[in-house]
């Protein structure tokens, strides 16, 4: 199951539940209030959805369905921390114009784009914490001379339980030479996440590997660098499910990459290790 937490102002959290009569999940992290939670098919068709203690069910009536919902969050002089408790894979976006302060860190980087900085964590307890590389201004005038419009953002949890009041966040208006700094502020905080990561896990691209996860690479190498996933488990003995984690955890790595050829599956080996 697909799990996305989107770090914004307010965090957003994504479970890509699949298809079956009534589909349930365990939440990996709690709601912030049981109203911010809605489900919709994949044809944006809206389903019943309930929550009964840290799961959810979605009436989905045989088709997979996406579930959205606010994380329960503090925010605390504009440090946001998402605690997650999650039997799941999490993959976290991190958005331009957002910093990560603190990810576990057995987080890995699965893509870099202009949408942001992907990174995958495996399943556990954790707490994510980032902050918000924007201005605070006081409401001003809309438009004229490039200055900025405000726009109210939704109140915030303090950390107590009690909402903060709302914030107001400037935007700058088109045309103006702000907008070319606010353009330079987002791209330097996508690759200034990806150097950030890329610092924490220098001189370890292999450090961490297990023994499952250096039998699969001799074996790839031994048979001259690629094969298919059945041989791969058949070759050595492992179940399934098993080789499906190491051969992802390695290709998040990218030590390989795994090749969908209709109904069968190859593994190809990038670099050694």
């Amino acid at each position: 199951m697909l799990v996305l937490l989107n770090l914004t102002l307010v965090p957003v959290m994504y479970l890509f539940i699949p298809a079956a009569l009534i589909g349930n999940a365990t939440l990996p992290a709690p709601p912030l209030a049981p109203d911010l939670i809605s489900a919709t098919l994949p044809n944006g068709t809206a389903v019943p959805v309930w929550i009964v203690d840290s799961r959810v069910f979605v009436l989905s009536g045989g088709e997979p369905v996406k579930v959205t919902y606010v994380a329960r969050y503090y925010n605390s002089s504009g440090t946001i921390v998402v605690p997650i408790d999650s039997p799941y894979e999490v993959q976290i976006r991190i958005p331009p114009g957002t910093y990560p302060v603190d990810v576990p860190d057995n987080a890995e980087i699965i893509d870099v784009n202009m949408s942001g900085v992907y990174l995958a964590v495996p399943p556990g307890t954790y707490n994510v914490t980032y902050t918000l590389l924007v201005r605070e201004e006081k409401p001003v005038e809309a438009g004229g001379g490039g200055q900025p419009n405000a726009t109210a953002v939704p109140p915030t949890d303090g950390g107590n339980g009690k909402a903060d009041g709302a914030t107001v966040i400037a935007t700058p208006v088109p045309g103006g030479p702000t907008t070319l700094l606010a353009l330079a502020l987002l791209i330097g905080a996508v690759l200034g996440t990806a150097m950030y990561m890329a610092l924490r896990r220098r001189g370890t691209g292999c450090g961490g590997l297990g023994e499952t996860d250096r039998l699969i690479l001799e074996y790839l190498e031994r048979v001259g660098g690629e094969a298919y996933r059945q041989d791969i488990a058949h070759g050595l003995g492992l179940p399934p499910t098993t080789l499906h984690k190491h051969l992802h955890k390695l290709a998040r790595r990218g030590i390989l990459k795994l090749v969908d050829e209709q109904r069968r599956h190859r593994v190809v080996l990038l670099r050694r290790c």
